[in-house]
């Protein structure tokens, strides 16, 4: 028998191995049992010496591409998919990132990221499918009706991720209306891609937006490894305490995307309805919601010193007890929902939670984090480390009942009290579901105390 050169059977062994997994992937159902006979005739096909140089690492190889058949066979996944990672996000863009996700309770920092990688790879400049662009990739049309502002500009990366977060919520809010089950994020994102009206006829994800959604999804899990995304826990003490309601505290991350003073904004048409509440222009005694730190991309949000008081001389009269302010408020009950006695629906922040300050309702009790409400030692209840707040300040009825960031002011000194009333301290008033609706997406109020259902809570 002739030998066979090395720069003869090279090629040939090249080809047996990048032939190998063609011929497994072409053949669904090919077992490992095939498989090996595949490889075998093919290995009888080389020459001896080559034979028995390839026949020890043969083994080793068929058993990985056997199981990436295999688990490619039984997931549904490519190996593209298990192995899919983003870009980083650009450092600039970390703190809009946070903000705008934090103020939805469907995304968070990663899940927005992931939907930027997939949209553009963060690239300001790109072209989508379907006619979007920029680093969200949003239509003209899905832009005019989410810009955070009037002055926000469509080539404005800031601008357009704090965009895609409000659609987002948008979406969201529209997929709980139309009754479909599921995680809610998911349908969300398939909303997005193909629509409302076919997520709600898929009862469920469509198969035309399993591969967007999964893509977005991997990319997230991806995001959550990465340092700058990882949660960053606070004090359960002090959620959002250094947040005062000077205007210079409002979150710089939106300002700088355009958002002003929101406007609501008509449906465009041939856009399925808005479901979320129309944004309303927010009260200047809430700041909003200082952005949660991002691996330490962001900085810190910006505190006052306390002012040192005059030196006294000492005396034997026991100094008064501070007053108890938001940095020493403790957690005194664990996270419950609140139920309304005429509606027996729960107290629920609105999923277009895409403002700092969102307007409370009530909505069918699902168990959501949006329907969980804390007490704190302070005299506070609080939802998402904010605080529901009389907006303004004001004690006049019909104010409306917000959550914004806690501050420490009177107007969020807000109770569940015994006789099932929740009361601000400040204006000894009850919060107040509107004209006694009972539906879902009923705004509430604040109104002087009258004993009706409508004013009546319990714990659930």
């Amino acid at each position: 028998m002739p030998h066979t050169s090395g720069t003869e059977g090279g090629p040939k062994l090249r080809r047996l191995f990048d032939d190998l997994p063609g011929t497994v992937g072409r053949r669904s159902t090919t077992t490992a049992e095939e498989s090996g006979g595949e490889a075998r005739r093919g290995l009888g096909r080389l020459n001896t010496p080559l034979r028995r140089s390839v026949a020890v690492g043969l083994p080793l190889v068929l058993t990985a591409v056997v199981g990436v058949v295999a688990a490619t066979r039984f997931t549904g996944f490519s190996p593209e998919d298990v192995a899919r990672s983003g870009r980083p996000a650009p450092a600039s863009e970390l703190p809009t990132i946070a903000a705008a996700a934090r103020s939805c309770p469907v995304l968070t920092p990663a899940r927005l990221a992931a939907q930027l990688m997939a949209a553009s790879a963060f690239s300001p400049t790109a072209d989508a499918e379907g006619g979007g662009r920029g680093i969200a990739g949003l239509t003209d049309t899905v832009w005019d009706t989410w810009k955070p502002g009037p002055a926000a500009r469509r080539d404005d990366p800031s601008a357009n991720i704090v965009a895609l977060a409000h659609h987002m919520c948008d979406l969201s809010g529209q997929v709980r209306q139309a009754g479909v089950g599921g995680e809610r994020w998911a349908l969300s994102l398939a909303a997005y891609h193909s629509g409302l009206a076919s997520v709600r006829d898929a009862h469920g994800v469509p198969d035309q937006a399993k591969t967007y959604v999964t893509t977005v999804v991997d990319f997230a899990a991806w995001y959550a490894r990465q340092p700058e995304f990882l949660p960053v826990s606070p004090s359960p003490a002090t959620p959002d305490d250094t947040t005062t309601d000077d205007p210079a505290n409002e979150d710089p991350a939106l300002l700088a995307a355009g958002e002003g003073p929101p406007a609501t904004r008509p449906t465009a048409a041939g856009q399925p309805t808005r479901v979320a509440p129309a944004r309303t222009p927010t009260p200047p005694s809430a700041g909003r919601v200082t952005p949660p730190a991002v691996g330490g991309a962001a900085a810190p949000p910006t505190t006052r010193a306390p002012v040192a008081p005059p030196q006294q001389a000492r005396t034997n009269t026991p100094s008064p007890r501070p007053p108890q302010t938001t940095s020493t408020a403790q957690p005194s009950g664990s996270a419950r929902a609140i139920i309304g006695h005429e509606s027996g629906k729960c107290l629920d922040v609105t999923d277009g939670a895409y403002t700092s300050n969102p307007q409370l309702q009530i909505w069918t009790c699902n168990g959501g984090p949006n329907q969980q409400w804390t007490p704190y030692s302070d005299g506070t209840l609080r939802a998402f480390g904010r605080c529901m707040t009389v907006a303004s300040g004001s004690t006049a009825d019909g104010a409306k009942i917000l959550l914004s960031a806690c501050n420490g002011g009177a107007s969020q000194l807000i109770g569940l009290n015994k006789a099932h009333d929740i009361v601000n301290r400040k204006a000894d008033k009850c919060v107040d579901v509107k004209d006694m609706q009972t539906g879902n997406g009923t705004r509430l109020q604040l109104w002087t105390c009258a004993g009706t259902d409508n004013q009546k809570w319990s714990w659930r």
